[in-house]
């Protein structure tokens, strides 16, 4: 005899958000993260309606949202705990989701990172990073150039991956493949802006709960990953997020200081009286959402 156990009601706690303009070009979106269920707001003039929720068959670890050139609405990448991703886009004239893209990112013989998988999406859609196992990160190469490009400006994200099976459209992920890192306990890591090559800037503890900050460059037609000569040490050990920051650098967020280090690598501190949590940019209109 066996038995069949399930919570009779949806979760509630939300693990993580992203904002984006998923339903609508001219709309903005609310999209959380409940553990196994995704739930879709739109922003209205008296908060936030609940248009969309999704049960996903897994446990959520991590989200992230672009639009490749030529969309006109952003697309939804989500990673699960089962090393499995897929992305998806939403159709505004049949009022559905779609799914853009699926696959796995598992590496057999890997040990899992502790501090579960980590993503980071590059600014201009190379790539996405994906830090799921200790001392590896899976780059996952995006499509940047496609031969009906020009055409497909003006199209929806889901007509501009319908139109063409002999060329890969813009922004299609392409097969991943791992880089070693030294870094092993990783707490953040983000992508930069206006880089040459996808650079990565990477939080992380040594063995001696010591905090420190190493970039690196990511050649993506070699599959190799270039030290960058940048690098911090022994920095505040409450250190524990990194925000990239669209005009150039980061920003490294700890409990009561806030530092910015700017496209040339030069800081600037800000000292809070009270301890503080982290928040989003606002990649669109490029300040730090209060």
């Amino acid at each position: 005899m066996y038995n069949y156990v399930v919570t009779a009601h949806k979760p509630s706690t939300v693990v993580s958000s992203v904002r984006a303009s998923f339903s609508a070009p001219d709309e903005t979106n609310l999209i959380l993260n409940k553990t196994t269920r995704l739930e879709f707001y739109t922003l209205v003039p008296n908060g936030l309606k609940l248009f969309m929720d999704l049960p996903v068959y897994a446990r959520i670890s991590a989200m992230e949202v672009y639009r490749p050139r030529g969309c006109t609405t952003d697309l939804l990448f989500v990673a699960t705990a089962r090393y499995q991703y897929f992305v998806l886009s939403y159709d505004v004239e049949n009022q559905k989701l779609i799914s853009e893209a699926t696959g796995n990112f598992k590496y057999r013989v890997g040990r899992p990172a502790e501090l579960g998988v980590l993503s980071v999406m590059d600014p201009s859609c190379r790539m996405i990073g994906l830090y799921a196992y200790q001392g590896l990160l899976t780059v996952m190469p995006m499509v940047t150039n496609s031969g009906k490009q020009k055409q497909q400006l003006n199209k929806s994200s889901q007509q501009l991956r319908r139109d063409s099976r002999i060329s890969q459209p813009v922004g299609t992920i392409q097969k991943p493949f791992n880089l070693r890192l030294k870094e092993l306990l990783i707490r953040s890591m983000v992508l930069l802006y206006n880089t040459e090559l996808p650079t990565i800037a990477i939080l992380y503890e040594d063995s001696k709960n010591q905090c420190h900050i190493k970039t690196y460059r990511i050649n993506l037609k070699e599959k190799e990953c270039i030290d960058n000569p940048w690098k911090l040490t022994n920095i505040d050990d409450t250190s524990n997020l990194l925000v990239a920051v669209p005009k150039g650098g980061f920003l490294i967020v700890q409990s009561k200081t806030i530092i910015y280090y700017d496209g040339n690598f030069r800081p600037r501190q800000i000292d809070l009286e009270f301890p503080t949590a982290a928040r989003g940019l606002d990649k669109y209109t490029k300040k730090l959402i209060p």
